[in-house]
């Protein structure tokens, strides 16, 4: 699947709300971790961090450039070795988001086609990325495209105002048991 728009429209939100449907509330139970990673034939070391739940793990492997193709690979070995998961939903898989897809080397992508076709039983993934078109990922693999539109600022402001009229009208009641009425209309 991917989410495609600018910056701020939602791409990562619609992917943690889709996750969500899938697996449950526990998606957002996250916690991050720094790994160190040693390629083959090589002397150098590579680090990157990722978040990973129960269910999913979500990357940013453009971060490191030229190893970014190393540090997907590296990733979706692990999770296609880890073949016993479960959710809610009985799906035995699990997710990987990685962010900035469309910023990935033509190396990276062309690695991360071929291992989203060698490990799709145990592993799917979510790309996030301002433009499609510069991805070639999604080209031939069937993928689901979900475009984000830019935030309107008229209709992203109205929730705000409304908010912040909630928060002054719960802050001029007096917390005592003649109001309690009055906070359960609010």
């Amino acid at each position: 699947m991917i989410f495609y728009g600018p910056d701020g429209a939602g791409k990562k939100t619609r992917a943690y709300a889709f996750l969500a449907r899938i697996f449950g509330d526990h998606v957002f139970k996250l916690k991050e971790e720094e790994r160190v990673l040693k390629p083959e034939n090589t002397s150098t070391t590579i680090e990157y961090s990722i978040f990973t739940s129960n269910y999913h793990i979500e990357m940013t492997p453009s971060d490191n450039e030229h190893n970014d193709r190393h540090i997907i690979q590296n990733v979706v070995k692990e999770i296609a070795s880890n073949n016993n998961i479960e959710s809610k939903s009985g799906r035995g898989f699990k997710v990987l988001i990685i962010n900035e897809a469309d910023k990935l080397t033509k190396d990276a992508q062309g690695g991360l086609r071929r291992t989203m076709e060698k490990y799709i039983k145990n592993c799917r993934m979510i790309l996030i990325c301002n433009n499609v078109h510069n991805s070639s990922v999604p080209s031939d693999q069937g993928a689901s495209i979900s475009a984000s539109p830019p935030p309107n600022k008229m209709k992203s402001s109205k929730p705000l105002r409304s908010g912040q009229n909630r928060v002054q009208r719960f802050q001029q009641l007096r917390l005592h048991a003649g109001n309690l009425p009055e906070y359960a209309k609010n």
